[in-house]
């Protein structure tokens, strides 16, 4: 055999050859390659764009294709994932909530904050005017500047109920409840405030047949798609609607009755993730798909039967009364076109977060507030929740008993505080302010990408991650019936920060650091890699 062939015994072919043919392969079946036999291992582990390849795809990364080399993004790449190895970023850099002049007093009244794609959102309320104050987070390996914008939306002001933004878009959709109109979507340009380009010459425009004043609004953008859930907070009613942004076309129009859906999230362009009670006590995460819903105009009704998939959650003794769901960034993220970076976070997989909220128990004394209630937040890998879809084929109404799926395929833990709804994800990292007795506070970090947690690397120097093997126990009082036990693979780090004047309140992991707010010092607090 030639000295420029595979000595692989059903593979006779070049080495040349061999390149250029594992150059048209996707990573898992490169790493497949590498187990076939010796020479194969060695071509592949000889080449920069292929270990590029393999270690992007163990970081949950994807490659942006821009101009340099592979082998200047691989060290690029090297750097970044030794910077989250021994979570080596920058000195903690501080700036204030916001530099508008909303903020210039003491009082937070009217604040709000949203952390997407990298940008800190603050929105602030103020005399019946609305502004927000942006901060794009910045990454000296990734080459992001920091940049700072503040917007003032002229065309709505009290009547705004919620607002998200899409930089990878340059998308700012706010929307709005007015009385005597209904809800109207508005697709802003993101840097400006104006209507985005790309928008459609019409407004969103849907009447929930209701007082507005009793709608509570969750809002989520994918792609082209902007979808909305009106829930009457006096009642069972809700309207969920999905539009295209930019033609106007209502693609989804549905007014459930049952069962109750408490929020959703896009997984495609067409599959929606629900979290919706079956009864009071019972809840279940469903998927349905748009495209099968669809009927004449648009407009369609949520039945029993129409989910694909219903995954089943443990039962309460005293029922649930909310149960939300998190993600960032959305499933389509791509970098913005404004900034040339090497990598940016995939699109395979996300974590979810669900965030479920049970009635308080009947002995619960009458002074007792929210704080007292009993939180659990379940993390759900996209991966789990795609592993049934495929096992419900092409069935309808395919039933998950949580024994099936949730043990082995999320991890659940019990929270006892009314500061729920500020914890979020991002990728599949979520973080958490422990405190830490006469050492101050520390962060918790736990990273559910499977590919790391399950990679058998030795523990470096400086490595400050270590893979949970034990199963996470959650008994709350209260709350489920019986012992919940989930063992699914993460890994874990807990590294202390200085000490502060006054508590931190927020935590938020982001591509390229973390960032931790305090309510108290209306403080921002940021490192970066």
């Amino acid at each position: 055999m030639d000295s420029e062939q595979s000595d692989a015994p059903d593979c006779p072919l070049p080495n040349w050859l061999m390149l250029i043919i594992f150059d048209h392969i996707d990573t898992p079946s490169l790493l497949s390659c590498k187990q076939v036999c010796r020479l194969f291992n060695e071509l592949i582990s000889a080449e920069a764009r292929f270990i590029y390849k393999i270690e992007l795809l163990a970081e949950g990364l994807q490659d942006c294709s821009n101009s340099s080399l592979p082998v200047d993004r691989l060290a690029l790449l090297r750097k970044y994932q030794a910077g989250w190895k021994t979570l080596s970023f920058t000195q903690l850099q501080s700036t204030p909530y916001s530099s508008h002049p909303f903020l210039s007093g003491p009082s937070t009244e009217g604040y709000r904050w949203w952390f997407n794609g990298g940008v800190l959102f603050q929105a602030v309320f103020r005399e019946n005017a609305l502004a927000f104050s942006c901060i794009q987070m910045p990454s000296t390996i990734r080459g992001i500047p920091e940049k700072r914008w503040d917007l003032d939306i002229t065309c709505l002001t009290s009547t705004a109920q919620d607002w998200v933004h899409d930089p990878s878009q340059g998308l700012l959709v706010l929307v709005e409840l007015v009385p005597t109109r209904g809800c109207i979507v508005h697709a802003l340009d993101l840097t400006t405030g104006h209507r985005h380009p790309l928008a459609c010459s019409q407004q969103l425009v849907h009447d929930p047949l209701g007082q507005t004043v009793r709608y509570s609004v969750s809002t989520h953008i994918f792609g082209h798609r902007i979808g909305v859930l009106l829930r009457d907070k006096s009642s069972r009613r809700l309207d969920l609607l999905i539009w295209d942004w930019t033609t106007g076309a209502r693609e989804l129009v549905s007014k459930p009755e049952y069962p109750v859906i408490l929020d959703f999230a896009f997984i495609t362009e067409d599959l929606l993730l629900l979290t919706n009670l079956v009864t009071q006590r019972t809840a279940q995460i469903q998927v349905i798909s748009c495209a099968k819903l669809k009927k004449a105009f648009g407009y369609a009704q949520l039945k029993g039967m129409d989910f694909l998939l219903g995954l089943q959650i443990p039962p309460s003794f005293h029922g649930i009364s909310e149960f939300f769901i998190r993600m960032d960034p959305d499933l389509n993220w791509n970098a913005p076109h404004s900034n040339t970076v090497p990598f940016c976070i995939a699109q395979a997989d996300r974590l979810f977060m669900f965030t479920l909220r049970f009635i308080p128990s009947q002995t619960r004394d009458e002074d007792e507030d929210d704080e007292k209630d009993d939180f659990s937040l379940l993390f759900v890998p996209l991966s789990t929740i795609l592993k049934q879809l495929k096992r419900a084929g092409s069935q309808n109404q395919f039933k998950v008993p949580w024994s099936e799926w949730g043990p082995s395929g999320t991890r659940m833990r019990g929270l006892y505080s009314n500061k729920a709804w500020e914890r979020t994800v991002y990728g599949m990292k979520y973080l958490e302010i422990r405190r830490s007795g006469d050492f101050g506070e520390e962060i918790e970090i736990l990273d559910f990408n499977q590919y790391t947690a399950n990679r058998d690397i030795p523990a470096s120097e400086g490595d400050m991650w270590h893979v949970l093997e034990k199963e996470s126990l959650v008994v709350l009082p209260g709350t489920v019936k019986d012992e919940v036990i989930t063992s699914l693979p993460v890994r874990k780090a807990t590294p202390y920060l200085p000490l502060h004047r006054r508590p931190l309140t927020h935590a938020v992991a982001g591509e390229d650091g973390i960032l931790l707010g305090s309510y108290y010092e209306k403080m921002w607090y940021y490192m970066y890699l």
